[in-house]
């Protein structure tokens, strides 16, 4: 597939090219210059079908040369029609050993569409379903794995990649591939301001039992400390970084907070029982999912507060920008105290800094959309440079965010995209409160970051609709909601317009792995479908019909695959145009 532009956009890594032939041999002294390292040109490549298989030796036939970045389809004919996991390795010499505080990563444009690393055999990183949850698709959004101290060593040196590539091209399709490395002097100049196994807890914070172990700290529920305020300084510019492992079975956990709801200050990272972390900045609360998603690894999380603004990474990969937080009075407290306490997690390596250290490869001026949280949601929200230009939000579920980079670079330059994954849930009773209902409280924090010229929306339904969950939106709920709804927003924003999006189909997986579009889930999405068709006629709100177009596509590639409602870059971009015409038309209609 071809690397949309609007790739920029996403919140992922940026990392300057670094131009090489296809053959470049790196030379110089590394140790002292430190440039970047490139990787590009021949590796080897072997198609192993669609089952996970070790590496193959290097003496096995299947294994052929292969150009990085680019997919490999195109490059064998053994390779044309392959689908599933494909292995790539790399032999290369570093002419150097690294100084201290080099902190080498390896850094890839993108890869096409799942990849586990090892470097000399030991796994650096992994980028999968089982982990993978940010606004952008994971094809196209950068690679940057810390490399541990001393697995890089002067001379030869392997990459190993596994590639799991389920549909279209695939491959270690982006560049620049190669490894960088961070600045030791600038490293030396960082300033530590707190620094666990160093600065003392005061035991005045600590709640429960705090004992320090191997440079570590476990808390479980039970247990409590706090680090005063001051060590962020003044709390423009300031960086809390840690690692934390957690048990198989853990509960959820308040990690980390110097957060109030009340006072709208601070942050914070409230774990789950369910897997997802959630990111508190001042009084809204900004949900990641996967966030932990190996209990066997150390993960580090770096909070980097730059300008007041909020960047979160996980080894490395931004995974959120936000809005400005606001400065907090109260300390930095690690842990909490539950009526039941649960699994422990585990903190090392926990360090506070007075300034904003960045992780080595990212780009601070590379344009990206930033976070906006409160009650009930978040979007993403494009900077708003040129006021005169119309603002449009795009509002649907995860099938919204196949299809919207794809909005966002048709009109770039002549409109600003924002993004909201949600549209709130129309369960039998989402509206009962009325005004103060959680559905119209998230649309009114929502519209505070407008005003749009024009939204489009689906309110979550392959989810709200499922017959396995039949009791989240009865069928005898869903006029009254959505006319109550409606209604609601074209009073809250008069002169916004609205596109209803209809929902896509739910596919039935057959006994032989291929997918039709037949059963009960799609019987009831065709269903709900037409009695919201009823509704926005009504309501004079019109429609862009993306059953209609995913109805017409072929299902062969789906053949095998246990995702039965997400659709390819390739669908998607129908679902993008067609959604554009109907923006193009309202646009065009309000003089704009």
């Amino acid at each position: 597939m071809k690397r949309p532009l609007f790739a920029a956009l996403a919140l992922s890594l940026a990392v300057s090219a670094h131009a090489q032939s296809q053959d470049a041999k790196p030379s110089g002294d590394l140790a002292a210059a430190l440039e970047p390292f490139s990787l590009e040109g021949k590796w080897r490549g072997c198609a192993i079908g669609k089952t996970d298989q070790p590496c193959p030796p290097a003496t096995d036939p299947r294994w052929h040369d292969v150009i990085v970045p680019g997919n490999y389809q195109s490059q064998h004919a053994d390779w044309k029609k392959h689908n599933g996991f494909f292995w790539y390795r790399k032999s290369f010499t570093l002419p150097a050993a690294l100084p201290a505080g080099a902190e080498p990563c390896l850094v890839m444009g993108g890869v096409d569409d799942w990849d586990t690393t090892w470097l000399n055999g030991v796994k650096i990183g992994h980028t999968g379903p089982d982990n993978f949850f940010t606004s952008s698709s994971a094809y196209n959004t950068p690679r940057c794995y810390l490399i541990p101290p001393g697995l890089l060593k002067a001379g030869e040196n392997e990459i190993t990649l596994l590639d799991d590539d389920p549909i279209n091209d695939g491959g270690i399709g982006f560049g620049p591939v190669q490894l960088i490395f961070a600045d030791p002097a600038k490293a030396a100049r960082r300033h530590i301001t707190w620094e666990l196994g160093k600065n003392a807890i005061d035991p005045a914070s600590i709640q429960g039992k705090v004992e320090l172990v191997d440079g570590g700290v476990k808390l479980d529920g039970s247990n409590s400390f706090a680090i005063p305020a001051s060590a962020l300084g003044a709390q423009n510019d300031y960086t809390i970084e840690f690692e934390v492992k957690r048990d198989p079975n853990d509960d959820g956990l308040l990690l980390m907070s110097n957060a109030s709801v009340a006072d709208k200050v601070g942050l914070g990272l409230d774990y789950t029982s369910y897997g997802a972390g959630f990111i508190l900045a001042n009084d809204g609360r900004i949900e990641q999912g996967k966030l932990l998603p190996e209990v066997s690894c150390f993960y580090k999380l770096s909070f980097v507060v730059k300008d007041k603004q909020l960047q979160f990474f996980r080894d490395g990969l931004l995974l959120l920008a936000t809005d400005a937080v606001n400065p907090s009075p109260l300390p930095l407290v690690f842990g909490q105290i539950k009526t039941k306490p649960g699994k422990p997690y585990a903190i090392r390596n926990l360090k506070i800094c007075d300034s904003a250290i960045f992780p080595t490869g990212y780009d601070q001026s590379a344009e990206r959309m930033r976070a906006f949280a409160g009650l009930n949601y978040f979007i993403l929200r494009a900077e708003v440079k040129d006021l005169k230009l119309p603002r449009i939000l795009v509002i649907g579920d995860s099938i919204s965010m196949g299809y919207r980079g794809f909005i966002t670079e048709h009109f770039k330059g002549k409109a600003y995209v924002d993004y909201w994954v949600g549209g709130t849930w129309f369960g039998s009773e989402a509206l009962k409160d009325g005004d103060k209902a959680a559905a119209k409280i998230a649309w009114r924090g929502v519209f505070s970051n407008g005003p749009y010229d024009v939204i489009s929306w689906n309110s979550m339904t392959l989810h709200m609709w499922s017959p396995k969950q039949a009791w989240r939106c009865p069928e005898e709920s869903i006029v009254p909601n959505f006319s109550n709804m409606v209604e609601f927003l074209k009073a809250e924003a008069p002169k916004t317009q609205f596109i209803w999006v209809r929902c896509t189909p739910v596919r039935a997986i057959q006994a032989d792995g291929t997918q039709k579009l037949d059963g009960p889930d799609n019987e009831r999405m065709v269903k709900y479908n037409g009695i919201v068709d009823t509704v926005m006629k009504k309501e004079g709100i019109p429609e862009v019909d993306l059953y209609a177009i995913a109805e017409k596509q072929s299902l062969a590639s789906f053949k095998g695959s246990q995702d039965n409602v997400h659709w390819g870059p390739e669908v998607s971009k129908l679902f993008a145009d067609a959604i554009i015409k109907e923006i193009e038309t309202q646009l065009a209609m309000k003089g704009k």
